[in-house]
């Protein structure tokens, strides 16, 4: 379960990052789980894509999170959804 705090911190998060986060540093730096980024992306405030990564001699792909509209308004007005459980 993610904690109303949780919620707005990882929202906070993302906002500051226009280009948004690679889901392995939100798990690892800021110790999210898998679960509770996955109830931010199926209640619609963040978005999950593969993105194509240059680090070194090969690109590889990775999991980026950017936060959406939706989520944007709710880190504005505070009103994060409930059924995120």
């Amino acid at each position: 379960m993610l904690s109303i705090s949780r919620r707005n911190r990882a929202l906070l998060l993302l906002a500051a990052q226009p280009n948004g986060v690679p889901q392995a540093v939100m798990r690892t730096a800021y110790r999210f789980t898998a679960q509770q980024l996955d109830a931010l992306v199926g209640a619609g405030l963040v978005a999950k894509k593969m993105r194509r990564v240059r680090s070194g001699p090969r690109p590889f792909m990775a999991v980026w999170l950017t936060i959406t509209d939706a989520g944007r308004e709710a880190w504005k007005a505070r009103r994060i959804p409930q059924n995120m459980d």
